[in-house]
């Protein structure tokens, strides 16, 4: 039986009940009818931990059913053909509420194959969904947040914005950069098929096949606070750049910062502009005309002395009457550095001021520490034959702008090192296996300058897995696939090999064992295959550091992939 509503006139004799009283809007026994909105109808429904499937979710009634569900704690997945617009609507529902759980998977019904698929694909989302779910909990009672809190906190490489505490209003610089990494193109190592394996997003900053300005541009817009947003961009060693980039800059020269719409090129040029627009955020250059810019202009001459170029004829000398003489002319280059460093008592370049000189310096000596000791067995962090150096890096290294770009001496080096090489690259048997060794700031081969937090890195390392497993598991799948039909200058580069699908099933099976026992610190069982071992081999290689993760978080993924592998073997 229906209710009349109020607003018909008292003349108005219809039939309370049937399709006409539906028809008209007339209410029901539950209180709504067809003029009820789904707002109306949740209004007293609590759908918290409830999980709702809507299919054709981009249509009007679904996204308005999927605002209410939201709204009432429900977690809603957007099963669409049109994932992008999909996404698009999704990011508007957080937007009014920030809190909305809510995903968007690819839904072809046009076909029995693509039921099926989606069914699957479906059936992998909900089983992740409880790591998922685990990983949340645990976050959230050690008061972190890897996944929706990294716009504000310490520097990281997961936010697509950094706001800094202000509104997206103020945000005037777009930053566009390549992969996130120190690496400079003559490193083979590097892993740029792998932009955003680990991200869920999209960042804005562009950046040149030499990487080590991008770190220069991004350490001076955390240390200044200025607000941007960053995107990745292919660099031509690893694969081809985006259509979008090259229309935009058609040199396809990066680093690119727009500043209030317009492009800047160059990353001298942009700390230049960045300081002057930008004079009220943290001055790194002294004022002009004083003592201290003076200084200033005379230790910037080591960012042009010939220290990197010399280092890298030394390290890629072969010929063994020549050695010795190319390794004393880098050092004795090293002992400028050291010698500026101890004219104003540290532990910056300008004493007590932290300046772009140390923004300039830092991404060139990171690498020559790493190499240094990869390929020659030398330790420039030692504090024996340069104490104020050693001062220096223990200085940087306790700056959240450094520490949250920095990567880890295996993401630096070429894969064919001599002397400490194989334990940098977790083949000496101990490095990258469980149980880990404590990492400090005197660890060696490899120092981290904060007190470790295993329980903490360990659920860092399981959200990056868990928030996009689909694609990394399909991305390990490349190793025991097909290689694509281009090669690139770096060898672990490959952005068109074929993955072995046929196996993805069994891939995302081992790496919820990953996740599993990321977060249950061990646990679970054995999985034989030899193809899932490769995969998750090939995998491994490719963690890049900061760009996917903190070290010490990679360290520890590194180590449970190795342990999920180890005991499919034993299996």
């Amino acid at each position: 039986m229906f209710t009349k509503p109020t607003n018909l006139g008292p003349d108005v004799a219809i039939e309370k009940s049937g399709i006409l009283g539906y028809l008209m809007g007339w209410k029901g026994a539950s209180g709504h009818g067809s003029a009820s909105t789904a707002m109306e109808v949740m209004s007293s429904v609590d759908a918290r931990g409830k999980e709702v499937l809507i299919v054709g979710g981009l249509s009007p009634v679904a996204l308005e059913v999927a605002y209410a569900l939201l709204s009432r704690g429900a977690r809603v997945v957007l099963a669409c053909r049109e994932t992008e617009k999909g996404k698009s609507e999704a990011q508007k529902l957080r937007s009014d509420n920030p809190s909305a759980q809510v995903a968007v998977m690819h839904c072809d019904l046009s076909t029995l194959a693509g039921a099926m698929a989606f069914v699957e694909a479906f059936k992998v989302w909900k089983g992740w969904r409880v790591e998922g779910g685990e990983c949340k909990a645990l976050q959230s009672a050690h008061g972190v947040d890897f996944i929706d809190g990294m716009e504000e906190g310490p520097t990281n490489n997961y936010a697509t914005k950094r706001t800094f505490g202000r509104p997206d209003s103020e945000i005037r610089v777009l930053l566009e950069t390549a992969t996130l990494s120190c690496c400079a193109p003559s490193c083979p190592r590097s892993y740029s098929q792998t932009v955003d394996l680990f991200a869920c997003h999209q960042v804005w900053l562009q950046l040149e096949e030499n990487q080590i300005p991008n770190k220069m541009v991004w350490i001076q817009l955390e240390e200044k606070r200025i607000p941007y947003r960053m995107v990745t961009v292919e660099m031509g060693a690893y694969g081809e750049k985006a259509a979008w980039f090259l229309e935009k800059n058609p040199k396809g020269l990066i680093p690119v910062v727009e500043l209030d719409g317009e492009v800047v090129t160059e990353s001298a040029a942009i700390m230049a502009v960045l300081e002057a627009k930008f004079p009220e955020h943290n001055p790194l250059i002294p004022p002009e005309g004083s003592e201290e810019k003076k200084t200033y202009d005379e230790m910037m001459t080591l960012v042009d002395s010939p220290m990197y170029s010399t280092w890298s004829k030394w390290i890629a000398n072969t010929i063994p009457e020549e050695k010795d003489a190319a390794r004393k002319a880098f050092e004795d280059l090293v002992d400028v550095a050291e010698a500026k460093l101890a004219k104003l008592g540290g532990p910056f370049f300008l004493g007590e001021m932290f300046s772009l000189v140390d923004v300039n310096l830092i991404p060139s000596f990171e690498r020559m520490v790493a190499s240094s000791l990869y390929f020659k067995g030398l330790n420039m962090r030692e504090g024996t034959r340069w104490p104020n150096l050693a001062r220096w890096y223990e200085a940087m290294d306790n700056r959240d702008s450094y520490l949250g770009t920095k990567g880890d001496y295996y993401t630096d080096m070429d894969p064919a090192g001599e002397r400490f090489a194989n334990v940098i690259d977790g083949e000496e048997g101990n490095s990258w296996k469980l149980p880990l060794s404590p990492l400090s700031a005197t660890s060696f081969p490899e120092p981290y300058a904060r007190e470790e937090d295993p329980v903490v890195h360990r659920l860092e390392a399981a959200a990056a897995l868990i928030r996009n497993s689909g694609p990394i598991a399909r991305f390990a799948l490349r190793g025991p696939g097909k290689p694509g039909p281009k090669e690139y200058m770096c060898p672990l580069a490959d952005p068109q090999a074929i993955p072995a699908l046929e196996y993805e099933a069994a891939m995302d099976v081992a790496l919820r064992h990953v996740a599993h026992a990321l977060l249950a610190s061990m646990g679970g069982s054995g999985m034989p295959s030899a193809t899932i071992i490769e995969a998750c081999e090939y995998l491994n290689t490719r963690i890049g550091v900061p760009r996917d993760m903190r070290m010490p978080a990679a360290r520890q993924l590194r180590a449970h992939i190795n342990w999920a592998a180890d005991m499919m073997g034993s299996s």
